[in-house]
């Protein structure tokens, strides 16, 4: 039989609504977001939080680390946030009221951030300059948004199997395919 790898604890949460989970790139930190209040950073060997952010009454939805582990992405209510991990700082808050995100990726470098509500639009921030650039309309529900490994790229699929690739500094449509739903054999 083979040994567990995983270390065994549990974290209460006492009932309270956990909205979202992220993983560091190292694998040593889990980001918990915790009812309508905070994001706890957990340290997944012992179990035990390392630090709490105040979220001041937002819903994480969704939250991703960056590449480099320095940057994490938090799809919220109304805004899209970006936090410091070391120092839990805000960098970066671009406002859409009215819409929850419930996808949210960032760029391996931590520049861009991407993120869709229920409809079939994904709002493209450059992080850095804190601007927002062209929305990208997709045609589909939003499933999944990933950035390529260079960042230059961002990949959206849409319900109905339909991935777009978006050249990230144009802005603009740079390909777009329909992809099957089924894998053929």
């Amino acid at each position: 039989m083979a040994e567990n790898r995983w270390p065994d604890f549990a974290q209460n949460y006492d009932g309270r609504f956990v909205g979202a989970l992220a993983t560091s790139p190292d694998g040593q930190t889990l980001a918990v977001a915790v009812r309508r209040d905070r994001v706890d950073l957990v340290d997944i060997n012992t179990g035990e939080t390392k630090t709490t952010w105040s979220l001041r009454h937002k819903v994480p939805f969704a939250m991703q680390f960056s590449a480099d582990g320095q940057s994490l992405a938090l799809g919220l209510g109304g805004h899209v946030a970006v936090h410091a991990v070391d120092s839990g700082e805000r960098l970066a808050q671009f406002e859409e009221p009215g819409l929850p995100f419930l996808k949210v990726a960032i760029s391996p470098n931590g520049r861009f951030v991407a993120a869709a509500s229920l409809g079939e639009r994904v709002w493209l921030w450059d992080v850095s300059e804190k601007i927002q650039l062209p929305l990208l309309e997709i045609g589909g529900p939003i499933q999944q948004l990933e950035f390529a490994p260079d960042g230059d790229r961002l990949a959206v699929l849409s319900r109905g199997g339909r991935l777009t690739v978006w050249d990230v500094d144009a802005a603009h449509a740079d390909a777009s395919t329909s992809i099957s739903k089924t894998d053929p054999q």
